[in-house]
């Protein structure tokens, strides 16, 4: 049998005596309560002491100043000594939970324990647990939902105990988007990016922002049908409902996000609008003129020597490791950045593109950093018998670009180098490199405003 309490210390060193010495003898239990309990030892399988259960301490919640998507929390302990973590979560999450608001917490802690796996325990429940009275304004909630707003103690090895403070509240009902209004702004414009910052006039409203170079600018009505359109053939493409894609690639609320990928001395419009459910406008679209600034290069550079083999040639005399070299060129390069480049790239294009013109710094630039090779100190690759150019620039420590290099080659078989001459530097042909295509691909609206909504709505709970 197993006896479960708790025992005066001469139970648990009676227990050492020997199983042989106490077959024979009667186990009696002195209880505080005076009570006395005999039990014959032979029968009993093992003795259990369960530690006491820590006192659940008491929590006084309030909330106040509840807006359309705000509420301020206060929690007061009735012990400063007690460590407790506090938040809201929806009703209908509350509702779903099977092990109360245990589990929003030990899973937040368990999130920062493999998020932040340097850190100790302590450290964690240092920067997340609260001591005291505490408060903290909440925002970005959605509008007309019922929050359950809950506290619970922590101990030292991030486990709750006790029971959890609740108290429920509402948050207000949202305006009509249509009656939305932005305020647009952006900061630390740059050649080729800035810093959006939109306070919409009711932070419960979904709004889409984007931005348009001022030659593409169509009208509103165009740009904003332009964008339902590309979310219901994303919508359709990936079998999402409309609805929830418009939920994740627009913002509520007020945001200050870095736009980059500009092209230099280019007028844009930064452009804001509610959005409804289906991707339509749901009111006026507001708009933000700016233009962008003059770049000045960095000194950043990396200077670039290569030589090129006839592929025909070193088939002939090794066709195993040449194998796929038989009509083309196998080219080897050599970087070398100066002192001030601490990032570089390189890529080979087949034609001539040494028109700036038809082909702009910045667009190639960021082909090059897509389909060439970065921050290498040699390159092989595996071109045609034509005309090829190789694109080439590096970076400062300060992330600024240096001037792109076009260095426009034709590979003749006159002019490649002997077999011997390959040598043991040559990179290994399995890692040569096709050439480059030029220019790369653009990323769609959706897809953008999809990646940046992750960033920059990842938060783990509401609080935090």
């Amino acid at each position: 049998m197993k006896f479960l309490g708790k025992y005066i210390l001469g139970i648990a060193l009676a227990l050492l005596l020997g199983t042989q010495a106490m077959t024979a003898q009667t186990m009696r239990l002195h209880m505080k309560g005076g009570e006395t309990l005999e039990y014959n030892c032979a029968d009993v399988d093992s003795l259990t002491f369960i530690p006491a259960e820590k006192p659940s301490p008491k929590f006084q919640l309030e909330v106040s100043n509840i807006g359309i998507a705000s509420a301020t929390l206060s929690v007061t302990p009735d012990d400063n000594a007690v460590r407790y973590y506090y938040d809201v979560c929806t009703r209908e999450q509350y509702d779903a939970l099977s092990g109360g608001v245990e589990e929003i917490v030990t899973s937040y802690i368990e999130y920062l324990k493999g998020r932040y796996p340097t850190l100790t325990m302590e450290q964690i429940l240092g920067n997340t647990l609260s001591q005291g009275a505490d408060s903290d304004q909440l925002t970005g909630l959605p509008a007309g939902t019922e929050f359950v707003f809950y506290a619970i103690a922590v101990d030292d090895e991030g486990k709750c105990y006790g029971e959890a403070a609740t108290a429920s509240f509402s948050t207000l009902p949202g305006g009509d988007p249509a009656d939305c209004t932005f305020d647009v702004g952006y900061e630390n414009l740059s050649s080729e990016a800035l810093t959006v910052v939109v306070t919409p006039s009711d932070p419960s409203v979904r709004y889409w922002m984007g931005i348009v170079a001022v030659a593409n600018f169509s009208g509103d009505y165009a740009l904003t049908a332009q964008v339902q359109q590309e979310i219901a053939d994303y919508a359709s493409s990936t079998g999402m409902d409309v609805a929830e894609l418009v939920q994740k690639v627009t913002f509520a609320g007020d945001i200050a996000l870095e736009e980059s990928g500009l092209t230099p001395e280019t007028p844009y419009y930064i452009y804001v609008y509610a959005m409804n459910p289906d991707g339509s406008a749901a009111g006026a679209v507001t708009k933000k003129r700016f233009v962008t600034q003059t770049e000045l290069p960095s000194d950043a550079a990396v200077s670039l020597s290569y030589r090129y083999f006839d592929g025909d040639a070193l088939y002939e005399a090794d066709p195993e490791t040449y194998a796929g070299y038989q009509g083309k060129v196998l080219v080897q390069t050599r970087l070398t950045p100066n002192e001030t480049a601490t990032s570089w790239a390189i890529a080979l294009a087949k034609g001539d593109l040494t028109d700036e013109t038809l082909y702009p710094d910045e667009e190639t630039k960021r082909a090059v950093l897509q389909a060439g090779s970065i921050n290498v100190e040699s390159k092989t690759f595996k071109a045609d018998w034509t005309t090829c150019t190789f694109l080439y620039f590096a970076a400062d420590a300060d992330g600024i670009d240096g001037v792109l290099k076009r260095l426009l080659v034709t590979f003749d078989k006159a002019n490649a180098r002997p077999v011997s001459e390959i040598g043991i530097e040559a990179l290994p042909a399995r890692l040569a490199a096709p050439a480059a295509m030029l220019p790369a691909p653009q990323f769609s609206a959706v897809n953008l405003r999809l990646k940046q909504a992750k960033e920059y709505g990842g938060k783990h709970t509401f609080r935090h």
